[in-house]
């Protein structure tokens, strides 16, 4: 976890979780290591959001860190179209 956090100016991840219907996802620049031991990650979601709902509903989500060359998949996730 620390050798991510060094790597994590202020960028942006993708969010990923499970759903009934498949994997969703979506682009989120609110996100905050917030602890170590345990790891304890922040992420900031409006709660009209559909991905709020879906995190929510699955109890887990995945961070994806992106890099600079990746910013096609911070504009695909960030689109409203349902996302797999």
């Amino acid at each position: 976890m620390r050798q991510l956090r060094g790597l994590f100016a202020s960028g942006v991840t993708v969010i990923t979780t499970r759903h009934a219907d498949g994997l969703r996802g979506i682009t989120v620049s609110a996100f905050s290591a917030l602890s170590l031991d345990p790891p304890l990650v922040l992420i900031c979601l409006a709660k009209e959001a559909e991905a709020h709902e879906v995190i929510a509903a699955s109890g887990v989500f995945g961070v994806n860190i992106l890099s600079d060359d990746q910013e096609f998949l911070s504009e695909r996730f960030a689109a409203r179209a349902p996302l797999v």
